[in-house]
């Protein structure tokens, strides 16, 4: 067999190897993963859920929902049928079990119209609090397609996984690197389906806090797309914009993925000047090396580099403004923003110091959780005499921010010593420490799948290919993922049931050197009239030709 075929059948048996690992989140073989249920203190997914029902019974906008539709779902879920009295263990058992969620949410899709009490105001309609409101579409969708039951959006999540690992098949097909990538990317994320991290907090591949993990595979397709050395095909682009939309999807749906679109600037900015230096150093001409300053139209292949930049940028602002425009007024109004905190969790970071306790605002405030937050900015508003919830009981949120934010930047100014080991030592070693524990909670089973991946993704680095793509440039792109993947844990709490994509970032990035290295050891047992493996890169005046 010619070594052409033997490279299409490694391509293709790794491709199949990692559809078959997807099939196994599937079906949540060798998981812990509880499909089906619902996230401890439910109250985000219930009011997506009847979000989401209200819009498609009934035509409801604005991210806005009837109570009826809230309490039918709630009564078959929460013992005390109250969404904002549910942490008691009665309710902890029927929201971890699947026939109790899918009770709910047929009753809640059941309610009719002559059942419906329209409100005369605003404030009489149920609206999500402080939460990404992409949920409610991620709920609306898997509705639609799969029917109201508690395994719609599991299966969802499974569809948008696979589309976009079929987009990305489509066009790096025949590219090794690629290919192995995206075998490496799924078997991380595999597993992690394997590992401990699910809970309460965390409890499917549906919830929330998961969602993050399908921005992945767009985030890879399009640093791949942005690093091949030739022109931009229509047909490229096209899959890239899909691919682009999913992680704009993602990102509406759980916010912390917008570290995505960080790593994918941070990386651009890296690649051009990578390539700037090593296009001043090669083009010396006469023993003269180029002035760094020299155009950056020369560098190679800038048109792709910019094109796959602006419209990665076009798509996800234009889904996030129009989505913004969908929003009713009552999510602009004093108590509720349609988000997740975002200086809260900055805060809440400042609790899992050791010093805490000592050096926390006032005496009462609590060591851990939400009310750490909460309670200083209660302190904080009776001291100005002005009242911390509105008249719907719910906290000033769009006050509450800003307050945060200004007791979050006072405490770091005002305990340099403090801030400084909580973010060089306490949160890296706890960080450390959760890492090792849930990467020592997968099991052998997880760990020989995993080196079956290794084992195809290092032939197909082995095998001899003209790569389009640099080794250094691939390698530089996936550092900067992991370190970026980083940000939303230092920003705000090394917590299991947030741990999500630090835990995917760092098993790819393990699982991509172990294939690097291994490749490296076979070639160097390759004798040397044997070896036909070879990185071959155009220069940068063939390149920027082609560009």
């Amino acid at each position: 067999m010619s070594l052409v075929k033997i490279d299409a059948v490694v391509r293709l048996l790794s491709l199949a190897w990692s559809a078959a690992l997807i099939g196994l989140m599937a079906t949540g073989t060798f998981s812990p993963a509880r499909i089906g249920t619902m996230t401890w203190g439910p109250g985000h997914d219930i009011w997506s859920a009847a979000i989401a029902i209200s819009q498609i019974n009934f035509g409801l906008s604005g991210k806005l929902a009837y109570r009826e539709i809230e309490q039918a779902i709630a009564i078959e879920v929460i013992e005390s049928k109250n969404v904002w009295d549910s942490t008691n263990d009665t309710t902890r058992r029927l929201l971890k079990d699947p026939s109790a969620v899918t009770r709910g949410l047929r009753a809640g899709a059941a309610v009719k119209k002559n059942d419906i009490s329209v409100p005369t105001t605003k404030e009489g309609y149920v609206t999500d609090w402080c939460e990404d409101l992409g949920y409610a579409d991620f709920y609306n969708l898997a509705f639609r397609i799969f029917g109201f039951n508690a395994f719609s959006t599991h299966w969802l999540y499974i569809s948008l996984l696979s589309l976009s690992y079929l987009l990305f098949v489509a066009v790096f097909f025949r590219d090794n690197l690629a290919i192995g990538t995206l075998t490496l990317s799924t078997t991380a994320l595999f597993l992690v389906s394997s590992s401990s991290i699910f809970s309460d907090g965390l409890p499917s591949f549906a919830a929330n806090r998961f969602l993050s993990t399908l921005a992945i595979i767009p985030l890879l397709h399009i640093i791949h797309m942005a690093l091949r050395r030739r022109s931009l095909g229509w047909p490229e682009v096209f899959v890239l914009l899909a691919q682009a939309g999913l992680l704009a999807f993602t990102m509406a749906a759980r916010s912390s993925a917008e570290w995505c679109v960080v790593a994918f600037m941070a990386f651009l900015l890296a690649v051009i000047l990578m390539r700037r230096f090593k296009n001043a150093v090669w083009g010396s001409e006469s023993g003269r090396i180029k002035s760094f300053a020299w155009s950056f139209a020369s560098i190679p292949t800038i048109r792709r580099l910019g094109i796959t930049g602006l419209l990665v940028v076009a798509v996800t602002t234009a889904v996030g403004l129009v989505r913004n425009s969908q929003f009713d007024e009552v999510y602009f109004r004093e108590d509720n923003i349609p988000h997740h905190l975002f200086w809260h969790s900055a805060f809440l970071g400042l609790t899992y110091s050791p010093d805490w306790a000592v050096y926390r605002p006032y005496p009462d405030i609590p060591l851990y959780g939400d009310g750490a937050a909460f309670h200083v900015f209660e302190h904080r508003m009776r001291e100005l005499g002005q009242p911390f919830v509105s008249n719907r009981s719910y906290y000033r949120a769009r006050v509450y921010e800003p307050a945060i934010r200004n007791e979050y930047l006072k405490f770091i100014a005002r305990n340099p010593r403090f801030a400084f080991e909580l973010f060089a030592y306490h949160k890296p070693r706890l960080t450390f420490d959760l890492l090792v524990t849930l990467i020592g909670s997968i099991g052998a089973v997880g760990g020989m799948l995993a080196g079956i991946s290794l084992v195809l993704v290092t032939a197909l680095l082995v095998l001899p290919r003209q790569w389009l793509t640099s080794r250094t440039e691939l390698a530089t792109s996936f550092g900067l993922v992991w370190l970026c993947s980083l940000l939303p844990i230092f920003w705000a709490y090394p917590e299991q049931h947030a741990f999500t994509d630090q835990l995917w970032s760092s098993l790819f990035v393990l699982l991509e050197i172990l294939s690097f290295l291994g490749a490296k050891i076979v070639q160097a047992t390759i004798p040397g009239d044997a070896k036909t493996v070879s990185v071959q890169i155009p220069t940068p005046s063939e390149a920027h030709a082609r560009s």
